[in-house]
């Protein structure tokens, strides 16, 4: 049987894995919205790649 406490730490653990999701995404969004304009200034692709850790492939696809 379900009690209380353990539907309330379900629904804060859900919650949580929700919060850091949505915070992974949006870092992996900023890196692609930076790693395009530094790619539109003419920036080299092996640049662009270490400072914001993506992959030459990912950055080639942008």
């Amino acid at each position: 049987m379900t009690t209380k406490e353990d539907i309330k730490n379900q629904i804060h653990y859900a919650r949580k894995e929700g919060q850091q999701a949505g915070i992974a995404a949006g870092i992996e969004q900023e890196k692609l919205a930076s790693a395009r304009k530094m790619k539109s200034l003419g920036l080299e692709t092996s640049v662009i790649c270490e400072v914001t850790g993506l992959s030459p492939e990912q950055v080639a696809a942008l």
